[in-house]
């Protein structure tokens, strides 16, 4: 039976693995947030895995019991229609950003999800508070950790970013922008 979860506390991970167990990360949930898998068919498994990094409070609706909510408030049919379609929309940019612009440009879409979810601005740039190591950026955007630290110490040098053990100062945003060729989507949609 095919549930839609729904959670409490800050940094649910929903990924894939593939056969070596290498883990892909495609989405970071927070409080109060909703998601979920609500296929047509009971056909096939679920695609992702799911793991809490905190004590979670989890609740879950089971498919039958959501198509009879669903069936009875057309509002809440129009309400489960765009979200449907909002995770799809993250789905595909989260794709794209991957397969098209390369390692670079994942991180810097990355980067930016996370300044548009957390940061705050400052005179230095923007302020990410709690930002992820360099192996859980890596898991973000399916490459080595390594790949991560090379990427991220050059962007150092360079004067892009800051990082210390707590915060992480984006000071060129522009720059990770056309790395990975912006389009300034809305907050529901540039998130992790």
């Amino acid at each position: 039976m095919q549930q839609v979860l729904l959670f409490e506390e800050r940094f649910r991970q929903i990924h894939e693995a593939d056969e070596k167990g290498s883990a892909l990360i495609m989405f970071m949930y927070g409080a109060d947030d909703f998601f979920g898998e609500f296929d047509i068919d009971e056909v096939f498994p679920s695609s992702y895995s799911i793991e809490t990094t905190t004590d979670s409070v989890i609740g879950w609706i089971s498919k039958q019991e959501m198509d009879e909510l669903v069936r009875r408030d057309a509002q809440l049919a129009t309400e489960m229609l765009r979200w449907t379609s909002m995770m799809r929309k993250q789905s595909e940019m989260k794709l794209r950003d991957l397969l098209l612009y390369g390692k670079p440009g994942a991180l810097a879409s990355t980067l930016l999800r996370m300044a548009a979810m957390d940061g705050v601005e400052s005179a230095e740039g923007i302020i990410v508070p709690k930002h992820p190591s360099d192996g859980e950026l890596g898991q973000l955007i399916g490459a080595p950790r390594e790949t991560v630290n090379r990427m991220m110490n050059q962007w150092r040098k360079e004067g892009m970013l800051t990082t210390t053990g707590t915060e992480m100062i984006l000071h060129n945003i522009d720059f990770l922008k056309e790395l990975c060729y912006c389009e300034g989507c809305p907050a529901g949609i540039c998130r992790l």
